[in-house]
């Protein structure tokens, strides 16, 4: 065989190989897109009854979806979008709870700079109680999660603070903390990504603050 016809050969089959490659990739890059995009996307939704009397009437109160991370269970019960101009205790539990309060403080001051181009807060509510597993304080880890938002235009949203970060939760006792973001206000929905699940926040159920009247 010449060595003009062996080199036409191995060219014709490294095509004919590359083709087939190309093809294999392009059915994975299908099927990758179409898991993503059947992947399930929860949608909150609020609650029927206020069950958590230690709210503010202004937070509203979500039907809890729950998720589990390491040994801990979490729900995310309430939420509160609104301006900028709300105060820091607009978005504390309750009259009681100033510790939290004083903590969104310290998050907004230290990043406000970081989302001067928003108009408005996001703050998401959420309770963490150690699961059935654990039986001992000693085992109760503290609490570490990652927790982003992206808005309906793509936008992702400015972390400010999330107040249960590093904190021990109790057994059998429910711990509430704030996880907030600088976001826009014309916003039709978020989705909350945590972990590998992704949860959608339409803002038509939210009413937007730009005041608060407490009870």
């Amino acid at each position: 065989m010449s060595g003009d016809l062996f080199d036409k050969m191995c060219v014709t089959t490294l095509m004919k190989g590359s083709v087939r490659m190309k093809k294999f990739f392009a059915i994975v890059l299908v099927l990758c897109f179409a898991s993503l995009s059947s992947a399930e996307v929860v949608t909150l939704s609020l609650a029927a009854d206020r069950n958590i009397p230690e709210f503010y009437d202004h937070i509203s109160q979500f039907q809890t979806h729950s998720f589990s991370l390491d040994v801990l269970d979490y729900q995310i019960v309430g939420g509160v979008f609104g301006s900028q101009d709300l105060k820091v205790t607009d978005f504390a539990l309750n009259d009681g709870d100033i510790g939290l309060a004083a903590s969104i403080g310290i998050g907004l001051g230290l990043n406000r700079s970081k989302f001067e181009n928003k108009d408005a807060l996001l703050a998401l509510y959420l309770s963490v109680t150690p699961d059935e597993t654990v039986s001992s304080p000693r085992a109760v880890p503290s609490i570490d999660f990652d927790i982003a938002i992206t808005d309906d235009q793509g936008e992702d949203g400015v972390f400010v603070v999330n107040t249960l970060k590093d904190k021990f939760p109790i057994i059998g006792k429910p711990l509430y903390g704030v996880v907030m973001w600088g976001v826009y206000s014309d916003t039709k929905y978020f989705d909350i990504v945590i972990g590998d699940e992704t949860i959608r926040l339409e803002t038509a159920i939210l009413p937007y603050l730009i005041e608060v009247n407490r009870r």
